[in-house]
């Protein structure tokens, strides 16, 4: 995983520089999705917690680790993997995009690069 953009910028780390990018602010934040030739697939990853305070405030930190497996097809340049717990997620060049677009606070999309 080499991104995971938020609805807006946040500085949850408090390090006064803040990001759309979590992977820049919460250094526990991980994942890996494995597609292998045989139809199956694997991802390992540290689900992001985030919290309302008020207003424009959010606690946003890394949650458990989470394992999903199953079985997957693609469709012209669209990763179908039969879990609903993930959004459409689309190849482009050596790149993976899960669109998710939660409302803010949420998660925009998630990236992760082929290897």
């Amino acid at each position: 995983m080499t991104e995971v953009y938020l609805s807006a910028v946040q500085d949850p780390n408090e390090d006064g520089v803040s990001s759309i990018n979590m992977l820049d602010e919460l250094s526990c934040l991980t994942g890996l999705l494995a597609v292998s030739a045989d139809g199956k697939w694997n991802m390992d990853l540290i689900e992001l917690n985030i919290t309302s305070i008020t207003g424009y405030l959010y606690d946003i930190r890394c949650g458990r680790a989470i394992n999903h497996t199953g079985k997957w097809t693609i469709l012209s340049n669209v990763l179908i993997l039969n879990n609903s717990e993930f959004s459409t997620m689309i190849f482009n060049s050596s790149i993976l995009t899960e669109s998710i677009n939660d409302d803010l606070p949420g998660i925009l999309n998630r990236k992760f690069l082929k290897q």
